[in-house]
Formats: C-alpha cells, sequence, structure tokens
C-alpha cells in the first residue's frame, strides 16, 4: 500500500508540475534538455523545461537551482501534447545538444501551432552544427527567421568580451593585436570567427591571429 501510495504522490505531482506549466502565461519553454539551454533560458525569467526523466537527470545541479518548472515528458508528441506547453509562450528555446533532433522537433511544433503562436512566439534552434545552421532554410522556410544559438559562440563573445584584443594592444602601445590560438575545436573556431569580426581600430594594423 505505501509503495502505491508513494507512486501515486509522483503522479500527482507531476500533474500538478503539467498543470502549473499549462496556465503559464509569457514564459520561455525549453523543448530538448541540456545545461546550455536552460542557462539560456533563465535569462529571460520564468521558464519551463521539457524532456523525458533520462534526460533532465543529466542537469546540472547548480542549472536546476535556477528555478523554472522541470517537466517530464515521453517527448511523442512535440507537435501536440509536448509542444503546447504553456499560454502565449515568449518563446520556444529547442535546446537539446543534437541539431538535426532540434531542427526536427521545430518543424513539427510550427506544423501544429497555430498562426497566432507562429507569429508571436519567437523561436530559438540550438545549432551547434555550422553545416546545419547553413543549410536550414532547406529544412523549413519558417526557420529562416529563426534565432540560432550555440553554447560555442556563446563562449567565444564572452571570451573576446573579456580578453578586449583591441583595447589592450591600445593600452600597451602596440601596432595592432595578436591573439595566439592553442588548437582548432568548435570554441576556438568561435573564438577565431568574433575576433575576426570584432577586432578592428582605425589606429591599428590589421588582425593577427595565429593558431597551433
Amino acid at each position: 500500500i505505501s509503495a502505491l501510495f508513494g507512486l501515486a504522490l509522483v503522479f500527482m505531482g507531476g500533474m500538478a508540475k503539467r498543470v502549473r506549466a499549462q496556465f503559464t502565461w509569457g514564459r520561455t519553454i525549453v523543448i530538448g534538455a541540456s545545461d546550455f539551454a536552460a542557462d539560456y533560458a533563465a535569462r529571460y525569467g520564468k521558464f519551463v523545461v521539457v524532456d523525458t526523466a533520462e534526460m533532465l537527470d543529466t542537469i546540472d545541479p547548480k542549472i536546476r537551482n535556477l528555478g523554472g518548472i522541470w517537466l517530464m515528458d515521453q517527448m511523442e508528441d512535440v507537435g501536440g501534447r509536448t509542444g503546447r506547453i504553456g499560454f502565449a509562450p515568449k518563446r520556444v528555446i529547442f535546446g537539446s545538444s543534437d541539431a538535426i533532433t532540434n531542427v526536427e522537433r521545430a518543424r513539427l511544433w510550427l506544423g501544429t501551432a497555430s498562426k497566432a503562436a507562429r507569429d508571436k512566439t519567437e523561436l530559438i534552434l540550438r545549432v551547434e552544427d555550422n553545416t546545419v545552421a547553413r543549410d536550414l532554410g532547406l529544412f523549413s522556410d519558417i526557420l529562416r527567421k529563426a534565432k540560432l544559438v550555440s553554447r560555442s559562440e556563446t563562449i567565444a563573445r564572452a571570451l573576446v568580451t573579456a580578453m578586449a584584443p583591441t583595447q589592450l594592444a591600445l593600452l600597451r602601445g602596440q601596432p595592432g593585436a595578436h591573439v595566439v590560438l592553442v588548437g582548432l575545436g568548435k570554441v576556438n573556431l568561435a573564438v577565431a570567427e568574433e575576433l575576426v569580426l570584432r577586432c578592428h581600430h582605425p589606429d591599428h594594423a590589421p588582425l593577427r591571429l595565429s593558431i597551433v
């Protein structure tokens, strides 16, 4: 009896979370759990993360402590029950670490969402694969309007902002900024792109970028 009672409490707890999420206006909805996606959603305020129990268990406890509603789901009906969490969400983030999974889930969501939801809801896709990002329009015309985010690009922006190579070269009286990157993984590639985009100054020689 006690075991059945415990199962009933777990079930009722899950239902209570779903009801809370369902009757929430204007939140950020994350479909597909990952530390990066949840952390990204938290900057907007209230959020709901939806994924399987197995995926939710992989989230870092520090990320779980950011708040939000963590909702277990079988993820078998993203175009229906799973994707209809919350009233009028401000944005939906497809946050799996796998880009193709996010694209497919976004297509399912868009295929059943109302026109009002498609027009008013900001669509954000986590895409770590540059090939997928480049070819996104081939999957769906409407996905071209989606905002693309990636862990590597977010880290790159933060690093370049913190390093401020151009300002540092000016302070040191150097003719230009020179940055050395060790290795060329996803993050360093994103850092290189960010440096090329941002490190310009009329009184400086062009950026020198060395990769070893």
